[in-house]
């Protein structure tokens, strides 16, 4: 019997060693298996010739914010140019903000966009009744969303029922130039 023991209490000590070196094994493969993965894989994206990526988080996004005045007295339409977007960029449009003022309440204003004719955004501009400092005036903040590629000059007219004062009108684009030279800007698609 005494032998059915040590062989017993061997057993116990056998299990137990295996299942140390098993413990032993499971926390110390990760981080061996992932030494030997980091030693065989080397990524390269060199200066020279880097990976392209398009995100819309990255440096070739460029903030942008213009505004023009234009001298509009007497006049039903007034009409605003931001010159030609520079090369290798793509302008992205998401605010047109104004401040307007006219002669007498219009029954009717609007906002028109356009590249060469060709209209990109329109809407409607709220109007506020006289005040005792001065008469009716307009002054609004839209969303739009739309897109002028390099070299296109983007006109806004402003039209009106009733004639702009002798004040300068004023309108602001905000929005952002992508660069596409840091990824290629992709052709808009027109249906």
């Amino acid at each position: 019997m005494d032998r059915k023991k040590v062989s017993f209490k061997h057993l116990l000590m056998v299990a137990g060693a295996l299942a140390l070196a098993g413990m032993m094994v499971t926390l110390a493969v990760p981080k061996a298996v992932h030494a030997a993965v980091a030693a065989l894989v080397k990524v390269a994206n060199p200066a020279t010739n880097p990976v392209l990526t398009s995100r819309i988080d990255d440096s070739g996004r460029i903030s942008y914010q213009t505004t023009v005045q234009a001298n509009c007295t007497n006049l039903i339409g007034c009409i605003f140019s931001f010159g030609p977007v520079p090369a290798n960029r793509r302008l992205v449009v998401e605010h047109v903000s104004g401040g307007f003022s006219f002669s007498a309440a219009p029954t009717s204003a609007g906002i028109f966009a356009n590249i060469n004719g060709a209209l990109l955004s329109t809407f409607l501009m709220p109007i506020a009744p006289a005040t005792t400092s001065g008469g009716p005036a307009s002054s609004f903040d839209q969303p739009v969303h739309f897109y002028v590629d390099q070299n296109q000059v983007l006109s806004i007219t402003a039209f009106t029922s009733q004639s702009f004062t002798s004040s300068p009108q004023q309108l602001t684009l905000t929005g952002y130039l992508l660069d596409c030279n840091a990824a290629p800007c992709a052709p808009i698609a027109s249906f």
